[in-house]
């Protein structure tokens, strides 16, 4: 049961964020978009080169793009 609700918020995240009005998007958005709530775990997904970011400052944005890639992949249809 909770790998299916997990797969629904993924596809609903994505639904919704998929036609942002930029690719780039910030950590809020990526959050939302891999339906995860730690900043560890977004920074262990950032470390490891999962997805395109950016980083000016300390300021962070993430490719919306690159991130729907990284799902797909790693999606068990």
């Amino acid at each position: 049961m909770l790998v299916s609700e997990i797969k629904k918020t993924v596809r609903e995240t994505v639904h919704e964020v998929a036609h942002p009005k930029s690719d780039w998007i910030g950590e809020k958005e990526a959050l939302d978009l891999l339906g995860v709530k730690s900043k560890t775990t977004l920074q262990n997904l950032r470390d490891s080169q999962e997805f395109k970011f950016s980083k000016h400052g300390r300021i962070i944005r993430y490719s919306n793009k690159s991130i729907l890639e990284f799902l797909e992949r790693n999606s068990k249809h």
